[in-house]
């Protein structure tokens, strides 16, 4: 791999973590970039899960019955894989749901809107678009 793709899933995963440490801090800052990193890689790793399920039921069906000689890792029941992988994305899809929600309302006050729009679907995807109003300050120390 050459370096720029590497970089780019370096971005995705520091982002990816950033937004997950910062899963209750409503009052923090999310940039542009660690915005939409963290929905692409959140994204990939939402289909990745789901391909685990598919697989693992497949393999739950395709095992079922059978009186075969089977290698080690399938002593553990496919069932039992299989209720582990679905237990794993339970839990990170009703845990996303408050990531994405804080995630998306740090951006809309970056960019200088209400967290209210938050409920708005489709207009807070354009927010999320706009640039970082930079935060206009006054230092009075100085007079």
């Amino acid at each position: 791999m050459n370096i720029f793709k590497w970089v780019f899933i370096l971005n995705l995963v520091k982002s990816w973590t950033k937004a997950w440490k910062q899963a209750f801090n409503f009052k923090g800052v999310t940039s542009r970039k660690d915005f939409w990193y963290f929905i692409l890689a959140n994204m990939i790793f939402s289909i990745c899960l789901n391909i685990f399920i598919g697989m693992g039921s497949f393999l739950r069906e395709f095992y079922w019955g059978m009186a075969w000689e089977l290698p080690w890792i399938f002593t553990i029941s496919s069932s039992t894989i299989y209720l582990i992988i679905v237990m794993v994305t339970t839990l990170h899809y009703f845990g996303s749901i408050l990531v994405n929600l804080t995630a998306t309302i740090r951006r809309l006050r970056d960019t200088g809107k209400n967290w209210i729009w938050v409920l708005v679907p489709l207009w807070n995807l354009y927010l999320c678009t706009k640039e970082t109003k930079e935060l206009v300050t006054t230092n009075y120390s100085d007079n």
